[in-house]
């Protein structure tokens, strides 16, 4: 439990998750499918991990190493972006999810990632063929996305104008 909530607010929900599905995915969603997003996503998560890697002792300058870790990450942005689309566009509960991951990670040691990969490639590909994560999103999410980014950049402007009984600016 101390290393879920060790992940979650130091490195999870503060740091990453902040700027990739807080600040990065609602933009690229705007413009693109979510599948399109999270990959593009992905490109730059993974490289974003490479001095923590290096620190670890990780082999951060071999083929096969990229390789396997852009797999992760390209397979996990999708899941992650899916929940975070399906939780309503809660950064909070995308960064829940990156901590239990890590969590899990950490304290069950994986030999092989092939078979952690390959339920994550499966998982894809119902998210991709099911629930149609490849196509833009419906109208009522693109409004809900809308509105909660006019809230967020327009919140307090809005509030100060009401109370004030004031005109906007």
């Amino acid at each position: 439990m101390v290393k879920f909530l060790y992940q979650l607010f130091f490195f999870n929900a503060i740091g990453e998750e902040a700027g990739w599905r807080g600040f990065a995915l609602p933009r690229l969603q705007a413009r693109t499918s979510p599948l399109i997003a999270a990959l593009i996503l992905a490109l730059f998560w993974a490289p974003w991990h490479f001095f923590f890697w290096q620190a670890e002792g990780k082999p951060v300058m071999t083929v096969q190493y990229w390789v396997e870790m852009y797999t992760g990450h390209i397979l996990f942005s999708l899941l992650i972006v899916w929940i975070y689309n399906r939780a309503k566009v809660s950064t909070l509960v995308a960064g829940i999810t990156h901590a239990a991951a890590d969590t899990a990670m950490a304290f069950i040691p994986l030999q092989d990632l092939q078979g952690l990969y390959l339920t994550w490639l499966v998982a894809a590909i119902v998210l991709i063929l099911v629930d149609r994560i490849g196509y833009h999103l419906t109208l009522l999410d693109d409004l809900w996305l809308r509105t909660q980014r006019l809230l967020r950049s327009s919140c307090s402007a809005h509030v100060i104008s009401v109370f004030l009984n004031c005109p906007r600016f």
